[in-house]
């Protein structure tokens, strides 16, 4: 059994937050303003000097910066220099946000601030909002950070610093990804980069194509996130920018992780690792040492998942960061779970348990707590698995926190009860285990389709933007010439437009298709797991364990198990073998008749003999959305009912017909009341059909109402064909 751990950046995309100190300096110029600064007189060229060594300082060495910049603010205070001491208090702000002591960084900020207000500096106001800004992103305080960036952003136009624009359109593109909303990240990010190019900013257009690859990475296009990860990478290592060439680095591979290409992603995890080096950014090279353990540990390189997670736990030990130093004990438990060395990973597990307390975050407190409850389960130490689980249950309720730590605890507490016979609470943690997975799935699929979405929206929006642009040069550029080539241009346009418009649509129809895909995968699954279906059946195993039927109880208990996994992993697949979906269609029949007296309902299945049931490949859902369909809405309550299923071969092609005795469409529509689901499992299986196979003439669909001599219903009648296939 894995253990999973939230890891510090494992799979996580380093977003480039904007702060006006960040600029790439070179060691000659460091070692040119320290050979100045013994020289210089006590007057405001040296607060200057020392600001400025401050600030080159906050993230390779922030005690020396803090040094410096307290020199200059002391300095400033002396001479009476309002602008100076300003200036070191910003910099202090900096300095105090990026080591995490959000509440000295804010005091400071608003003392700057107030002084750049008395000498009437606009630009030193907007740096100041800036800033504040880039504080409440760090604490999630979004609302406050959108009024501050909005604020700045007025004082940049008024006093035409395009730069500091190009910076709150970054900041505010941050924003945008963090609360979901992608197409206005891309857009944001988008109006940074356009400015950025224009003023030649490299370091910065490198920042915002990293930027930009986040946001296509979150929105599920690879090609895309790569390409701008690589363009960052190209101009970083040109300009020799080893900051954001670390960054770029890290969020490949954090790319190639959520492709599960840990070869890959560890390849660029060690390149950010040794440019971290190179920057000395210590807290990074503890990020991604525990990131490079992760990929180890993946590979099953347990020697070298120790090596780099011990290196993260020094590091952080060194600075002094006990954030990173208890995740580095967590991940170091993981991996000695891995080795079976249960009692060496219990030991690091309750260091970490030790400080994710006194750091007071409980969501990682909540998880180790799991990690605690899966390694006593190991050990068969029931008692105390029950305890840590429950108690990662309380601590997740109590800060409505990451509800997949909650699908495992309680998957943790199942298999508890499960090994300990005390089947009635075994049932109800798998039942909310299902539900948290169902929720899980579903806020997924959407997820998926809200990404496409994101993007057809950026595309409508750029493309009417670019189509407004050509169309202001068209008009430019057809005044003072002759009728011959403005007819000449006019037919070149119309060209070009028609051949656009024919890849603008194209584009559209596919990202329209992979729309319908996902909703009709949704679809197809809550209609297999119906919630009246799976609240009965969990009615009916609960009776049995009340009634201490202990062999009934586990064996529909492993039944509705097993029906629930193949379901959820069955959807994604484009094709299944049959033998898999006729174990699913058995398993949904006997849990569903577990309501009705016996013999009411039967079920019956023919294959033809010429079919090798687990090498002959059919697409997922549609066989049980019709039977499913059938079950639900073809027969009478009170007299039951038969559904047959057949499946045969016949030149190539492959013949499924679901059949059932049952009242009749016309019928069973005439019957909904309003706390049932409406049945739409015929158009849907109709639909699935037609895209699993697009424009595949040899893929049919047919219903038909079963009539008596007279002409009265007798049952439905359901038959897809599509092309025989084998693994």
């Amino acid at each position: 059994m894995r253990i999973k751990t939230l890891s510090i950046a494992s799979g996580f995309a380093m977003l480039i937050i904007t702060q006006l100190h960040a600029q790439k300096q070179g060691q000659p110029l460091i070692d040119s303003l320290m050979r100045e600064l013994p020289k210089a007189k006590e007057d405001t060229n040296k607060i200057k000097l020392l600001n400025q060594l401050g600030r080159i300082y906050i993230d390779t060495s922030p005690d020396s910066a803090n040094v410096f910049i307290q020199q200059a603010l002391t300095l400033s205070e002396k001479l009476h220099w309002v602008k100076g001491k300003a200036n070191a208090l910003y910099n202090s702000g900096i300095y105090y946000s990026s080591s995490g002591n959000y509440p000295e960084a804010l005091k400071n900020h608003y003392s700057s601030l107030s002084l750049y207000k008395t000498i009437d500096d606009k630009k030193g106001v907007a740096r100041n909002y800036n800033s504040f800004a880039t504080v409440y992103i760090r604490q999630g305080n979004y609302p406050d950070a959108l009024e501050y960036l909005d604020s700045a952003l007025k004082i940049y136009n008024v006093i035409g610093d395009k730069a500091g624009e190009a910076n709150c359109y970054n900041n505010i593109g941050v924003i945008n990804m963090s609360t979901n909303s992608l197409s206005d990240a891309l857009i944001n990010f988008d109006k940074g980069l356009q400015i950025r190019i224009s003023l030649n900013d490299s370091s910065a257009i490198a920042a915002s194509y990293t930027n930009l690859g986040v946001i296509y990475r979150r929105m599920g296009n690879f090609p895309q996130a790569l390409k701008n990860q690589l363009l960052a990478m190209k101009i970083s290592s040109g300009l020799k920018d080893y900051r954001n060439l670390m960054h770029a680095n890290t969020n490949i591979a954090a790319l190639y992780s959520e492709q599960n290409n840990s070869h890959e992603s560890l390849k660029y995890n060690y390149q950010a690792f040794q440019l971290a080096e190179a920057i000395m950014s210590k807290e990074n090279m503890a990020i991604i040492a525990n990131n490079m353990g992760d990929d180890y540990r993946i590979l099953k390189d347990f020697s070298a998942a120790i090596k780099y997670d011990s290196i993260s736990l020094f590091i952080g030990q060194e600075i002094n960061s006990m954030p990173i130093v208890a995740q580095a004990y967590q991940a170091l438990g993981i991996v000695y779970v891995d080795l079976k060395i249960l009692d060496k990973a219990l030991n690091y597990f309750k260091s970490a348990i030790e400080m994710f307390k006194r750091l007071n975050d409980s969501l990682r407190l909540a998880d180790t707590y799991r990690n605690m409850g899966e390694l006593y389960y190991m050990k068969k130490k029931y008692q105390e698995a029950e305890a840590y689980h429950k108690n990662a249950l309380i601590i997740i309720e109590e800060i409505k926190g990451d509800p997949d730590v909650l699908k495992h605890a309680h998957e943790g507490l199942y298999n508890v009860y499960t090994a300990t016979g005390d089947y009635k609470k075994a049932l109800y943690h798998y039942k909310q285990y299902s539900l948290f997975k169902d929720s899980l799935l579903n806020t997924e699929n959407t997820k998926k389709i809200t990404q496409l979405q994101d993007q057809f929206d950026f595309d409508q929006k750029t493309d009417s933007l670019k189509l407004e642009n050509e169309k202001q040069m068209a008009i430019a550029s057809e005044k003072g010439k002759e009728k011959i080539r403005i007819g000449l241009i006019s037919g070149a346009s119309l060209v070009c437009l028609l051949i656009g418009g024919f890849f603008f649509y194209r584009k559209r129809a596919k990202d329209r298709f992979q729309l319908q895909q996902l909703q009709l995968k949704q679809d197809a699954i809550k209609a297999r797991l119906d919630t009246h279906f799976v609240g009965d059946t969990l009615t009916v195993i609960n009776e049995f364990a009340e009634a201490n039927n202990k062999e009934a109880a586990s064996d529909y208990l492993l039944k509705f198990s097993r029906l629930i996994r193949n379901v959820l992993s069955n959807s994604f697949e484009r094709d299944v073998p049959l033998k898999n979906e006729i174990q699913l269609l058995d398993d949904y029949f006997h849990l569903f008749k577990l309501k009705y007296p016996e013999g009411h309902i039967t079920y019956n299945l023919s294959i033809d003999p010429a079919i090798d049931a687990a090498n002959t490949l059919v697409p997922p859902m549609i066989l049980q959305v019709l039977a499913e369909n059938s079950l639900q809405h073809a027969f009478n309550v009170a007299q039951g009912g038969a559904l047959t299923i057949q499946i045969k071969k016949a030149d190539n092609t492959l013949y499924c017909t679901v059949e059932d005795n049952g009242i009749g469409r016309k019928a069973a529509q005439k019957s909904f009341s309003p706390d049932r689901r409406q049945s739409y499992g015929t158009s849907l299986a109709e639909k699935l059909l037609k895209v699993w196979l697009p424009g595949d003439k040899r893929a049919h669909f047919n219903i038909e109402d079963i009539k008596n001599a007279e002409g009265a219903a007798q049952g439905t009648k359901a038959t897809f064909s599509f092309p025989f296939k084998t693994t």
